[in-house]
């Protein structure tokens, strides 16, 4: 276990004695087996305040965490792909008012749902089409499938549109499928957490001419040196993957989701998922 709570982290603006609470608060979850690990950074200004590792990379085996331990960063891949957008809008490759048809023109038929049930429903016509700031504010109408709120959740679900889990559809695929269901609003209209950082990878791939991977690598992670932040893990460091589990509500259990032997992130994976597809270390971070 390593806890450090750094000199200055009063000068940065943070109580010691509330910072020094943290590590313990969280050790708690490991004690009840919760997590089998748990890694903490609080900085501000890019200076660290509070570094702590806690626990394993796995419940059995894995190894002790440290700064090299490599995560599945899930959603915090959002704010690279958005960076990658206003890069573009900077060059003015791109404006932010864009139709996404401009790029995906399979969306140029998108309907609205309007009532009924996942099996049997009614659409209607948007009142606009889907622009690219409707998808950086999660204002386009589309979803997620394992939200629980909405019929077309549920259509999302039984035509397994799973965003950064899909192992069988390339990003083009994705958004070919998603402009086959319907939105769950008129675009602009309301707010829903969704899959559209999925569709800016692909448009930031369209606009640039580079698959996203290469995009990211040429203009964000290598000018920042973040080495151990990509979509595929290198085989020469799959032994500092973290094993990841899922928690099952109904069985009220744990299992494990993924694991460094068997990674879904192996080299030649075809979905390079712009909405949470990124491996990285909390230090490139």
């Amino acid at each position: 276990m390593t806890d450090y709570v750094f000199e200055d982290c009063e000068k940065l603006g943070f109580n010691r004695t509330r910072l020094e609470a943290v590590p313990a608060y969280f050790n708690s979850y490991l004690q009840r087996k919760k997590f089998a690990g748990i890694s903490i950074s609080v900085a501000r200004e890019g200076k660290i305040a509070l570094l702590s590792h806690q626990g394993k990379s796995a419940f059995e085996g894995g190894f002790a965490l440290d700064d090299s331990a490599i995560f599945r960063i899930y959603s915090m891949t959002k704010p690279i792909t958005s960076v990658a957008i206003m890069q573009l809008y900077e060059k003015s490759v791109i404006k932010l008012t864009d139709p996404i048809t401009k790029f995906i023109p399979a969306f140029k038929d998108v309907k609205v749902f309007d009532k009924g049930t996942p099996k049997d429903y009614t659409v209607r016509e948007p009142e606009r089409m889907i622009n690219i700031h409707d998808l950086l504010t999660h204002q386009a109408g589309l979803t997620y499938d394992f939200l629980l709120e909405h019929p077309v959740d549920a259509l999302y679900r039984n035509e397994k549109i799973n965003g950064a889990r899909s192992e069988k559809l390339n990003t083009a695929e994705l958004c070919a499928k998603l402009a086959e269901m319907p939105l769950l609003f008129s675009p602009g209209t309301a707010w829903n957490y969704s899959v559209a950082t999925d569709v800016l990878g692909h448009i930031v791939e369209l606009a640039s001419g580079k698959t996203l991977d290469a995009y990211f690598k040429d203009h964000i992670l290598d000018p920042l040196g973040m080495v151990d932040t990509f979509f595929h893990i290198p085989d020469d460091k799959r032994d500092r993957l973290m094993h990841n589990y899922s928690y099952d509500p109904l069985k009220r259990e744990t299992k494990l989701a993924d694991s460094p032997e068997r990674t879904i992130y192996r080299p030649g994976r075809a979905f390079l998922s712009g909405g949470g597809g990124l491996l990285s270390t909390m230090e490139d971070y």
